[in-house]
């Protein structure tokens, strides 16, 4: 035994000598990542040799202890950035510092989005055409919601609300068609079939993505012309403290104020916005006389566990706002309130990930009117929405194929002043499946959903996509599919009766859900340094619900009436000049009204925008963008005759400058040419000014 003992003593000292010797022949190699275009700092993966890895957090830094001493090569990766390759050179007890700067990705191939198949995947790899618009490019703008943003896109145009309100449509299909999700799970809050984008603060948002086309196989009714997925900010993903503090002042009485502050402590993370925004304007409405829009927000996420193993998320919203405008000789008052709620959580089960989500979204709309400048008590029309939805989705990947199954159940109710039902709630159950295969060049993911519902019957909503690597540069991208929109409580319920003027309007519970066959083949290549883009497009609209011609009485009905069409064309291109970076869309589009054989209304033939960006300089990023919209027919007179919007053109221009690496200041000014269009545009459409100053520890 003595002997066993000074043997383990002697192999304990070899080994203790070996790791002295080996730190003593060791170093330490750290840096920070930046963004090539104006220095800020990016979050960050960094390979040392293929082996060993480090996370730059989102101030960027970075550091690996005990590296042997010589050479190694790292390599530097970021979504939305150019990876970047260098070698290092470490010597013995000391610090080599190996600071990089990324260009940015013309194309985020790498980026992760969900909405294509309501799972990860890299962008490259959505079957369907999708679009991403990411946290930095939400900062540049400048906007206090995300209407400005979207509409920055090809096929994606402003929707004014009515009575207020700035929706979008895609690609001729108006807002009643388009779905807004909030983290993958519909929301309530339409007034009029419209979802108001202006109520939802910038400052929430950390991406949003885009599909265009039906995606009623996957997401169900409303995903007709296209859904957009609102994707708000999470805790940090590093230990440690991270916020924001932004305020900006600006033309028509801006006066905006938002923070955020995110800590993690292990596996629990916390984050949480509040904000607050003014403005002597309604979104979705023109003219800024006796007008003004209050809103005020704020949300806050919890979550617990690792992001690739078993986790959970609890998350809470609420949105207040008040309004008020002019109609005639009347002031019109509107007050709002939103609050939304959701439990999310994924494991590892059978091979596949299990995630079941549940939802609750509860919606208050006050609509009064009166000749004073202040709304009279106990009076005016209140719509309360409550949508609930439970649902369960399960992936997994056999081979080289994926199945994503999963069943959505949602209760919707409403109770309004004019909708007269037994029972204002509908229940609908959605069972789904969608397939991908991919073999070496070609990927096909067939897919269908089957909605049941207790008040109108059933719908089968199938589409197939297909992606082909033509080249290793080149991606061709085809689909066909059906959408569907189902008759919502007023089309199916209403009961108004308008006495002063001697009409009314009343619903039909016998209505069918609005349907449509879209289908679209594009074309996309992408280098690191310049990509082009060309999609065509068409739809076929069936059974869309509208009034039709009132009955003897004067009395409109809803009615499974209308059948449209439209085609398009939409090409998309950018690239970098030396270091000016250039992007530029146009688009076609052909929409018809087949029952009266028309141009269907607010819909502009051709549109084009444009980004220009020089390089930086001292510090001082700057933008400037703009667009151009054609004539638009919008509105018909009795006899079919056609009233046709002007041309609009639309430049703006920003200017961000860092100070002390923690603050940005930004100066920007909208419609700069001050071009406007009176009442029968959308949206206030004046020159407008705004300044920002904003202070950011570890976030962006």
């Amino acid at each position: 035994m003595p002997g066993a003992r000074w043997s383990a003593a002697l192999v304990a000292v070899w080994l203790l000598r070996g790791s002295l010797a080996l730190a003593q022949d060791s170093g330490v190699v750290a840096g920070r990542v930046t963004a090539a275009d104006g220095g800020a700092p990016v979050a960050a993966e960094v390979v040392l040799d293929g082996v060993r890895s480090a996370r730059a957090g989102a101030d960027g830094r970075w550091r690996m202890d005990g590296v042997a001493e010589g050479r190694h090569r790292i390599r530097v990766r970021a979504p939305g950035f150019l990876p970047l390759e260098r070698d290092v050179d470490v010597v013995a007890n000391r610090t080599a510092m190996a600071d990089a700067s990324l260009d940015v990705a013309i194309v985020p191939l790498n980026a992760v989005v969900v909405t294509a198949a309501r799972r990860e995947q890299r962008l490259a790899d959505a079957v369907v055409e999708t679009e991403l618009i990411d946290r930095a490019e939400i900062v540049q703008s400048g906007s206090s919601n995300l209407v400005d943003v979207l509409t920055s896109r090809a096929g994606v145009d402003l929707n004014g609300g009515v009575p207020a309100g700035a929706g979008i449509q895609i690609r001729g299909l108006d807002s009643r068609r388009v779905l807004v999700l909030m983290d993958g799970q519909p929301v309530a809050g339409r007034i009029n079939g419209n979802f108001d984008l202006a109520r939802v603060p910038s400052a929430a948002v950390e991406r949003i993505e885009i599909v265009k086309g039906p995606l009623s196989t996957l997401y169900g009714s409303e995903a007709m012309g296209g859904v957009v997925n609102i994707v708000t900010r999470r805790p940090p993903e590093d230990v440690g403290f991270a916020g924001a503090l932004t305020l900006t002042g600006g033309s028509n009485g801006r006066r905006d104020v938002a923070g955020e502050a995110g800590i993690r402590g292990g596996a629990i993370g916390l984050q949480a916005t509040a904000g607050r925004r003014s403005i002597d304007l309604v979104p979705g409405l023109a003219g800024d006389a006796a007008t003004f829009a209050r809103q005020w927000d704020g949300r806050a996420s919890l979550r617990w566990g690792d992001l690739r193993g078993t986790w959970a998320e609890v998350t809470a919203s609420g949105t207040a706002e008040r309004q008020r405008y002019r109609t005639g000789q009347l002031f019109n008052f509107v007050d709002n309130t939103q609050i939304d709620a959701m439990l999310k959580s994924a494991a590892s089960v059978m091979a596949g990930r299990l995630s079941a989500t549940g939802s609750l979204s509860g919606f208050s709309h006050l609509s009064r009117a009166s000749t004073m400048s202040q709304p009279v008590s106990d009076s005016g029309a209140r719509d309360r929405q409550r949508l609930l939805r439970a649902s369960l989705l399960y992936n997994r990947l056999v081979g080289a194929s994926a199945i994503d199954v999963g069943l959505d159940l949602t209760r919707e109710a409403l109770d309004a002043d004019r909708v007269h039902a037994p029972d204002r709630a509908t229940v609908t159950s959605e069972p789904y499946l969608q397939l991908t295969h991919s073999w070496s060049d070609l990927t096909l993911t067939p897919g269908v959903r089957i909605t049941a519902s207790d008040r109108w019957g059933e719908f089968v909503a199938p589409a197939v996509a297909a992606l082909w690597r033509a080249a290793p540069s080149i991606v061709v991208r085809a689909s066909l599919g059906r959408g569907f929109r189902a008759p919502d409580f007023k089309e199916l319920y209403l009961d108004f009766v308008n006495s002063a003027v001697g009409y009314a309007v009343k619903g039909n519970a016998d209505l069918r859900p609005e349907s449509s066959t879209s289908g679209s083949i594009g074309a996309e290549w992408s280098a690191p340094s310049r990509y082009g883009r060309m999609t065509a497009h068409r739809q076929q609209y069936h059974d869309f619900i509208e009034t039709g011609e009132p009955d003897a009485g004067g009395t409109y009905t809803y009615r499974n009436v209308a059948r449209g069409s439209s085609w398009g064309v939409e090409l998309e291109a950018g690239m970098f000049a030396g270091s000016w970076r250039f992007d530029g869309t146009y688009g076609y589009l052909r929409a018809r009204d087949l029952t009266t054989g028309t141009p269907l209304l607010g819909r502009p033939p051709h549109r084009s925008t444009f980004t220009a960006k020089p390089p930086a300089m001292w510090g001082t990023r700057v933008s400037v963008s703009g667009s151009y919209l054609s004539a638009t027919p919008i509105d018909r007179g009795a006899g079919g005759e056609l009233t046709t919007r002007k041309e609009f053109t639309r430049v703006d221009a920003r200017a961000t400058r860092r100070l002390m690496s923690v603050v940005d200041v930004s100066i920007g000014v909208d419609n700069l040419l001050d071009r406007r269009l009176g009442a029968a545009w959308p949206g206030f459409t004046g020159r407008q000014f705004q300044v920002s100053i904003a202070w950011r520890r570890g976030v962006e």
